[in-house]
C-alpha cells in the first residue's frame, strides 16, 4: 500500500505515482513508521489498515470518491413538481374535458419522472448504464401508454425504434464527452444495440405498416454491432469473463 503527501490520502496496491496529482508515491508502512514518535497510536490503526488490504489481495490504486447529492432536496424538488404539474392539468382536463387529457395519463406522466430521476441517481457513476435503464423504463411506459389509449400501435410504430436510434447516440456521446473508459461501456452499447433489433420482429409479424422507423433501428443497432465485434472483440470478451468472475 502506498500514501501520497500531496493529496493525503492512502492508495491501494503498489503504484509508483499517485493516481490524482502524478506525484511520487511513498510506501505507506514506512510513512507511518517514520511518525511513530508523534502519532504512536494513530500509527498502529493505520498499519492496521494497511496490513488487512494487503492480506485480501485486492488492488485498486484508485481511492473510492462516494457520490453525494442532497437526497431531501431532491425528493422536495420532486414532489413540488409533481403536484405542481398534477394541479395544473387538471385544471386543463376541468375547463377542456374534451381535450383526452385524462387523469389517469397525468398520473402516468409523473411516475415516469419519478423512476426515470432514480434510475439517473441510482446509477449515476455510469452514465451508459443508467441510459440503459431509462430506455428499459421508458419502452415499458410508452407500451402501457399505447395500450390505455386503446392501442393505436404508435409506440412500436415510432416510440420505441426511435427510442433506441437516440439511446445508442446518447451512449455515443458519453463515451466521447464523458467518460473514456470504453469498457464501462461496452457491454451496454452492445445490450442496446441489441434491444435495435428488436423492430425487426414487428415487421416479421406485419404488427407495424410504416416501416421506416423499425428499418432505421434495425440498420443502426446492426451496424454498431458489426463494428462492435470487429473492433472490440477482446475488451467484450474481457468485460464479460470480469463481470461473470470467469
Amino acid at each position: 500500500m502506498k500514501y501520497c503527501n500531496s493529496c493525503k490520502i492512502k492508495i491501494k496496491g503498489s503504484p509508483r505515482v499517485c493516481p490524482l496529482c502524478k506525484e511520487p508515491a511513498v510506501d505507506a508502512i514506512t510513512k507511518f513508521s517514520k511518525e511513530e514518535s508523534t502519532k504512536a497510536g494513530t500509527k498502529n490503526a493505520e498499519l492496521s489498515e494497511v496490513n488487512s488490504i494487503e492480506a485480501d489481495g485486492s488492488f485498486d490504486p484508485f481511492p473510492i470518491v462516494p457520490l453525494h447529492y442532497k437526497q431531501y432536496t431532491l425528493l422536495t424538488v420532486l414532489s413540488a413538481i409533481s403536484i405542481f404539474v398534477y394541479v395544473i392539468m387538471w385544471l386543463i382536463y376541468l375547463k377542456f374535458p374534451e381535450s383526452g387529457l385524462l387523469p389517469r395519463y397525468i398520473f402516468f406522466a409523473l411516475v415516469s419522472l419519478w423512476l426515470l430521476v432514480s434510475a439517473i441517481v441510482r446509477k449515476r457513476r455510469n452514465v451508459a448504464k443508467s441510459i440503459l435503464y431509462q430506455f428499459n423504463i421508458l419502452s415499458v411506459l410508452l407500451l402501457l401508454l399505447d395500450k390505455l389509449s386503446d392501442w393505436s400501435g404508435w409506440s412500436i410504430t415510432y416510440a420505441i425504434p426511435l427510442l433506441v436510434c437516440v439511446a445508442l447516440f446518447a451512449i455515443i456521446i458519453a463515451i466521447g464527452f464523458i467518460q473514456k473508459e470504453f469498457g464501462d461501456y461496452v457491454l451496454y452499447l452492445g445490450a442496446v444495440a441489441i434491444a435495435g433489433l428488436i423492430p425487426l420482429l414487428f415487421i416479421i409479424f406485419g404488427w407495424v405498416d410504416v416501416l421506416w422507423p423499425s428499418i432505421l433501428s434495425i440498420a443502426l443497432s446492426s451496424i454498431m454491432l458489426i463494428l462492435l465485434i470487429i473492433f472490440r472483440y477482446r475488451l467484450i470478451v474481457h468485460e464479460l469473463k470480469k463481470r461473470l468472475h470467469l
